[in-house]
């Protein structure tokens, strides 16, 4: 069993007072919720980790992102943990592109591993499944002012003793092919291969 541990935070969903659906992307008559994505997503990684015997967890239904990281730290206590918020509005407002971006707290020398990792096992899965729909995967320092959002995601993860955080943007949903990607199942499969390699090691097959 790895010392390693995963816990998943898909982004948006439940609010105080309603369903926050994300960002919102249309192509083709084709219509998708982020935060429904990101849900299907992470299941998706779940299972393919407890596949594997690696400890992973979701944490989607708390209203608040601080919850969600609460709960995630208290489910795998002595383990080194990544937490990895799962998006797909990456980018600056209206300039979507069919590129991917993995981030991380430019403090931490462990989130730039993972981001680096993650660059790499991402595009190796979706080649490896036939399903090559970006030009490529970017790791970005989340640095302020520019970075914000991201920021206020990744921060609180600086505070833990074993822990780091990154945040996925694999798909603009502002870009036909981020949208008519991550609606296919095979696409979901192998980003979902992708993440499960790029954290724990090994193949993405």
């Amino acid at each position: 069993m790895s010392d390693l541990a995963l816990a998943l935070i898909p982004g948006h969903g439940p609010r105080a007072d309603r369903w926050d659906p994300g960002a919102v992307g249309v192509n083709g008559g084709i219509s998708i919720e982020e935060a429904e994505r990101v849900r299907v997503l992470a299941e998706r990684v779940r299972l393919l980790a407890v596949e594997r015997g690696l400890p992973c967890t979701i944490h989607g239904t708390a209203k608040q992102y601080r919850q969600r990281q609460a709960e995630a730290v208290a489910a795998h206590p002595g383990k080194r943990l990544v937490l990895a918020h799962l998006h797909l509005n990456a980018g600056l407002a209206g300039r979507g592109s069919d590129y991917g971006l993995v981030l991380h707290d430019p403090r931490s020398t462990a989130g730039a591993d993972t981001a680096r990792r993650l660059v790499d096992a991402i595009p190796a899965a979706m080649a490896a499944a036939g399903q090559p729909y970006l030009r490529s995967q970017r790791v970005v320092a989340a640095a302020r002012p520019t970075w914000d959002r991201a920021a206020n995601l990744l921060e609180p993860a600086w505070a833990l003793p074993h822990g780091h955080a990154v945040l996925l943007e694999p798909a603009f949903l502002d870009h036909p092919a981020g949208v008519t990607a991550v609606v296919r199942s095979a696409v979901i499969d192998a980003l979902a291969r992708g993440i499960v390699a790029g954290v724990f090691g090994g193949s993405a097959a």
